[in-house]
């Protein structure tokens, strides 16, 4: 799919996208299938994907980013306390965990560490 094809199909399902040149870039740099872990929780259904009214691409955005923040500082916590590398994060934001484990529950994201 283009990104302009992943657009459509965001808003098709309902998605708000106030500003698509944003969106594009996102789609870009993060992809559509990446960022689909993260709408999860803005679904009504998540057998044909509708999200709930008044989603909107920037609150799908948000949770993205809240979600690599608190993996960095998880990262960062943990090599402060010896334990080693927690986990790994290259250049493009994409997270591996190592040791621990991390999930969005309701739109908030949950962690639990375990000491090396």
């Amino acid at each position: 799919m283009t990104l302009a094809q992943q657009i459509q199909t965001l808003q098709s399902r309902g998605l708000i996208i106030a500003d698509t040149n944003k969106a594009e870039q996102a789609l870009d740099a993060i992809s559509y299938f990446r960022l689909a872990d993260y709408w999860y929780h803005l679904e009504a259904d998540h057998h044909t994907h509708i999200f709930q009214p008044n989603s909107n691409f920037e609150e799908l955005l948000t949770s993205f980013n809240s979600f690599v923040t608190k993996i960095k500082e998880m990262a960062s916590r943990g090599n402060d306390k010896g334990w080693g590398d927690v986990l790994h994060i290259n250049d493009r934001g994409k997270e591996r965990a190592v040791s621990g484990s991390c999930a969005i529950k309701n739109g908030e994201l949950t962690s639990s560490q375990q000491k090396k």
